[in-house]
């Protein structure tokens, strides 16, 4: 579900990206394990699957998109966004570091 989210926020307002950042960083602190779609590449994912290779965006139900085999490619892309606040929070989350969030964001 987290892949579609970032996969969203490619076509979304920055309210809406820095809102899913915020998200995901709640999800990668609360499980450990989510961590390993951060370092590893894609290739590597898939060598550890099945024989089924990659993602299928595609497929209406997310369970059966093949989400595990992926690495979360869409962060580095959110890194060099126009606004500041994102490109903040998403090398935060590629760096595992936890989004320091305090109070009010200013988003136009």
């Amino acid at each position: 579900m987290s892949k579609r989210m970032l996969q969203l926020c490619f076509g979304a307002s920055s309210n809406f990206i820095v809102t899913t950042l915020l998200m995901l960083d709640k999800v990668i602190q609360s499980k450990e394990g989510f961590k390993i779609f951060l370092n590893q590449s894609e290739n590597a994912l898939a060598d550890e699957g099945t024989a089924d290779s990659g993602y299928d965006m595609n497929k209406r139900d997310p369970l059966f998109a093949g989400a595990e085999k992926t690495c979360i490619w869409e962060l580095k892309t959110l890194a060099s966004h126009f606004h500041p606040t994102i490109r903040k929070f998403s090398n935060a989350i590629i760096s595992g570091q936890p989004i320091n969030y305090q109070g009010k964001l200013y988003l136009i």
